[in-house]
């Protein structure tokens, strides 16, 4: 497309050049067309800056989605009349601004329309997915369905079922899927019908501003309760599931499952086994906490997530492991294109490993990236990673616009185009300097890893911030150490094992799996526990006005290059500024009853018998227990008198004045700050009149 603009430009300026003396200032028609080849030159530019600028389109197309998943109440008629009238109003000045600045207006006012293109096509979606929750909690009733996927080992096993029935429930408002947990028991695989004495429970929604929304992912998964089960589920006799698809899937769920168990059971005695399962099928079930905490404390997490590391190390094993076997074959290699046999096979590998790895969000984003590329090659196309991205951005939010709000999307994507923009404007390796060839290749490949490590955990520093309220300093190291491991050894091992596993003859290079998977585990352990990599201290929660700096700055750095680096510097300097002149938060209390208290500069729990899930960015904070009462002191003055049965506090002010808490701002949970002597209260604000939020129905009621 671009070349086609390109020539469009040549010979628009032909033309022009052909015509000066032709062109009057009355001639409305020439201007017209004058303009019209101008608009065409700022677009096009050259070829590799249009593929730059065009990743604005799938940023823009993403804000919107995510402006439209972050609101507290869902939009109405003035809201959508609202953006219609300010986009009408970019037109307007975009079209009276004088000619020679009209490009960048116009540039934007298209941002605008694309923007308001996601938000729109959001709302849609979500509005077009029929998903019904329970309201209330249901106790002890019996709930009859087909397993879907399984997760957890003996000690407890997670069912996701699809409902045939639920007692005492119509089949209008039924919801399609429940997840239940069973402790001890027969394990059941997908495609099983079972029948469960449970007691569910409406998807939870976030305790805090900010933190993991999971009533609005399982609202999109069509997730309508969770529970527990009492006593043990029983298969029951009722026949297979009649849709082609369900029955598809539960095959393939029911065969990852068995594979995850083959092989993190039939070598247990290794602990690297239970990595390998989780690499290989994306079932994490086999992994200890403190081994997923090894990892996530390392710096590490990524690696349980398989994405573009994972299926990008897949494809190229498998692309060059068939491109030199077929190259071996000479009636082969004379009568067709070995490159693109070897690019048809890797697509089937990264194909196959899609659908048994779980195909998560972050699995199907790496998969059309590569597909891509892949496809690019077949065709005879260019590959330009720039392109390549947008339309993976412009694919990932058409499938799920909704993930957007997700860590995994926003990380994977912005460690992916700060790579690409560093190799392909800032980082260009010489193989040349002193020693053999060999040396020089492995000097340029280490000063490479270095490189991918180093950009990487720099463009998703600000993201782990601001989702997870906690980062890895030392991870820069840890990848250092471990991902020539996982390059070399772990991956090649993985895709030799994959290709026996059908003829079961996987078990030594399994075996050989285990065990370097097994140095990755206890380096983990090592940054993890011994240097402490996490020891960053939480200077409160970042801001979204910080975060949007960030990500502003970010943006500008991929996209421009260095030759922004004016506007990246200011907003990483506004938004460190805004975040560390903002009150910080000494006691927060969730809505569940649930209470944290900072001390010093770190979180701690006080126990409080109080249910309901933890926060994720408070996840990992330790528990303190008052059973015979305590006065917890505060960062910055005044503490906490904390009393036991009934479990009650009040919260002492530097003056000596008791601070008053409402009843009502205790039911919906608040933060409580510094304010000279005294404390200020900051209420929770919760999603309301959403259509993944329990009181939706009445909303739409109300109206």
């Amino acid at each position: 497309m671009v070349t086609v603009i390109d020539n469009l430009v040549r010979r628009g300026r032909a033309w022009l050049a052909s015509r000066k003396g032709i062109v009057a200032s009355g001639d409305a028609l020439s201007e017209l067309q004058r303009q019209f080849f101008l608009r065409l030159e700022f677009v096009a530019g050259s070829e590799k800056s249009f593929f730059q600028r065009m990743l604005w389109f799938p940023v823009a197309l993403s804000l919107g989605g995510g402006v439209y998943f972050s609101l507290r109440t869902e939009p109405n008629g003035v809201v959508y009349a609202s953006l219609i009238a300010g986009f009408i109003a970019a037109c307007l000045a975009s079209a009276f601004t004088p000619t020679r600045f009209r490009g960048l207006p116009v540039y934007l006012t298209i941002l605008l329309a694309i923007s308001i293109t996601g938000f729109c096509y959001s709302a849609i979606r979500t509005h077009t997915i029929s998903s019904e929750a329970i309201s209330e909690p249901l106790d002890r009733v019996m709930v009859e369905g087909w397993v879907e996927d399984v997760s957890g080992t003996d000690s407890g096993v997670r069912y996701l079922l699809r409902v045939h029935a639920i007692s005492n429930q119509d089949i209008a408002t039924m919801p399609r899927r429940v997840r239940v947990t069973a402790r001890g028991g027969e394990i059941y695989q997908p495609g099983r019908f079972l029948r469960c004495f449970a007691s569910l429970n409406p998807p939870p929604r976030p305790q805090l501003s900010g933190d993991y929304d999971f009533e609005r992912q399982a609202f999109f998964q069509h997730l309508g309760a969770v529970g527990f089960v009492f006593g043990n589920c029983r298969a029951g006799r009722l026949a297979d599931q009649t849709g082609v698809m369900d029955r598809f899937k539960a095959r393939i769920n029911a065969e990852r499952r068995e594979l995850a168990q083959r092989i993190a059971v039939t070598r247990s005695e290794a602990k690297g086994s239970a990595l390998a399962a989780a690499l290989m099928t994306g079932d994490r079930s086999f992994l200890s906490e403190e081994q997923q905490e090894d990892l996530r404390g390392s710096g590490l997490a990524h690696l349980l997530a398989i994405s573009g590391l994972h299926l990008g190390l897949a494809a190229g094993v498998f692309y060059m492991g068939l491109y030199r076997v077929l190259a071996l074959i000479e009636p082969l290699s004379v009568r067709f294109p070995v490159q693109k046999l070897a690019a048809s096979g890797a697509l089937l590998a990264i194909t196959v490993y899609l659908l048994f790895s779980g195909a998560s969000i972050s699995t199907q984003r790496a998969y059309v990236m590569l597909s891509v590329v892949l496809l690019c090659s077949l065709f005879d196309q260019p590959i330009l990673s720039f392109q390549t991205l947008s339309m993976a951005m412009i694919a990932v939010f058409i499938m799920t616009p909704w993930a957007v709000t997700t860590p995994g999307y926003q990380m994977s994507f912005a460690s992916t185009g700060a790579l690409i923009s560093v190799y392909q404007n800032g980082f260009k390796p010489s193989g040349k300097g002193q020693g053999s060839r060999r040396l020089q290749q492995a000097r340029l490949w280490v000063f490479g890893l270095f490189i991918t490590s180093l950009v990487a955990g720099l463009a998703t520093f600000p993201f782990a911030l601001f989702h997870f309220d906690r980062a890895a300093p030392l991870g820069l190291l840890a990848n250092m150490t471990v991902m020539p491991i996982i390059s070399l050894v772990c991956v090649p091992l993985a895709a030799i094992t994959a290709i026996l596993f059908p003829f079961g003859w996987e078990g030594p290079f399994l075996g050989l799996l285990s065990q370097s998977l097994d140095w990755v585990l206890s380096l983990a352990e090592f940054f993890n526990r011994e240097l402490e990599a996490d020891w960053l201290p939480s200077i409160g929660r970042m801001p979204v006005a910080s975060f949007g700096l960030l990500i502003l700055g970010l943006l500008f750095g991929v996209v421009h290059g260095i030759s922004q680096r004016v506007i990246v510097v200011v907003s990483v300097i506004a938004a460190l500024i805004w975040w560390v002149s903002r009150p910080v938060p000494v006691l927060i209390q969730m809505e569940t009853g649930r209470l944290f208290v900072r001390e010093d500069a770190d979180w701690f729990e006080v126990r409080s018998g109080a249910g309901g899930l933890k926060p994720l960015r408070f996840a990992d904070v330790p528990t303190r227990s008052c059973r015979d009462g305590c006065a917890l002191p505060l960062m910055g003055g005044g503490f906490v008198s904390v009393t036991q049965e009934p479990f009650s506090y009040d919260v002492i002010g530097l003056d000596g004045e008791q601070l008053s808490i409402p009843a009502d701002i205790r039911a919906d949970g608040f933060d409580v700050f510094h304010q000279g002597d005294s404390f200020s209260i900051k209420r929770h604000k919760h999603p309301t009149c959403r259509p993944w939020t329990a009181g939706w129905e009445a909303c739409k009621t109300a109206e």
